[in-house]
């Protein structure tokens, strides 16, 4: 059994891998932004297991909510196998929300920022389960295709997208985040202890974009056919946290190793985008104290 803390799982992507999880058996911590449909989703797992889930309301653009839901983890004193950053928001218009006192674009908070702070807090703890164990424990990024096909790069002259919006590009930018993300941890991550890989699930008919105008369902209509299930969707994330993988660094499209585009690999953004995180969200001092070897 493993313990795996999950976010985003109240719905799409999120809610197939974590009924897939619950049926393996395993032991769930779920972050989650909507009382009442984790309420619903606790339910629905309680019955297909008898290892009970347990659920935290927090918002990923809210820095005080994923401190306390952290900490509550925390001290419960366990093991962390996996941590699976699922939760993603797309706009088609421009959103803020304000973290320490600075306006931030919504979607580049919720997908990278919130993300980049629970990963930060909980990687410690995801080290010394890996130490502990005779296998590593794992960091699972649910990243998109959107970081290839909408932009070529993070533009750190606009991050925050005030002077240009444009909602698949700003999408974009935030999923390329979660790779440069991952570029930024691996140099100081002995695999031995925590394995990094990122993945796109591919394209899954939900909500998320959902821009209200009239002819957006006869677009979906024509378009169903070539979306995935809620579960196919999960399938690669399944399988990047429970097969039998070795990579660090790797990137996952139908289960198998894909290649990033350059701009996605590139060490100096990574390392920016790193530092720019870190002074966001008053992380300066923040260092992972692990040793290869």
């Amino acid at each position: 059994m493993l313990n795996i803390f999950i976010t985003g799982a109240t719905n799409g992507i999120g809610r197939a891998t974590a009924i897939a999880l619950a049926q393996q058996g395993h032991r769930l911590f779920l972050l989650c932004r909507n009382p009442d449909l984790a309420e619903s989703l606790r339910s629905e797992l309680d019955a297909l297991s008898n290892i009970p889930v347990t659920v935290y309301i927090a918002d990923l653009a809210e820095v005080n909510s994923i401190k306390a839901a952290v900490a509550e983890f925390l001290a419960l004193n366990i093991p962390l196998h996996r941590l699976i950053n699922n939760a993603g928001v797309m706009h088609t218009s421009r959103h803020v929300c304000t973290i320490n006192g600075e306006e931030l674009e919504q979607m580049f908070a919720v997908n990278h920022l919130g993300h980049y702070l629970l990963t930060m807090l909980l990687l410690p703890k995801l080290i010394d389960t890996g130490q502990q164990a005779d296998q590593p424990s794992r960091l699972v990024i649910v990243a998109s295709e959107a970081h290839a096909l909408f932009c070529k790069g993070m533009n750190f002259d606009d991050l925050n997208a005030q002077q240009s919006f444009k909602p698949l590009r700003e999408y974009g930018r935030s999923k390329l985040a979660n790779l440069l993300m991952m570029m930024s941890l691996l140099p100081d991550v002995n695999p031995q202890h925590v394995l990094i890989n990122a993945l796109h699930p591919g394209a899954v008919q939900s909500g998320l974009g959902g821009s209200g105008q009239w002819y957006e369902p006869i677009i979906k209509g024509l378009l169903r056919p070539f979306f995935l299930t809620a579960s196919e969707g999960a399938a690669t994330s399944l399988y990047v946290t429970t097969a039998d993988i070795s990579t660090h660094g790797g990137y996952y499209v139908k289960s198998k190793l894909h290649r990033m585009k350059p701009w996605a690999e590139d060490p100096v953004a990574a390392e920016k985008l790193a530092h720019y995180s870190k002074r966001i969200l008053g992380l300066e001092q923040t260092s992972i104290d692990t040793e290869h070897g």
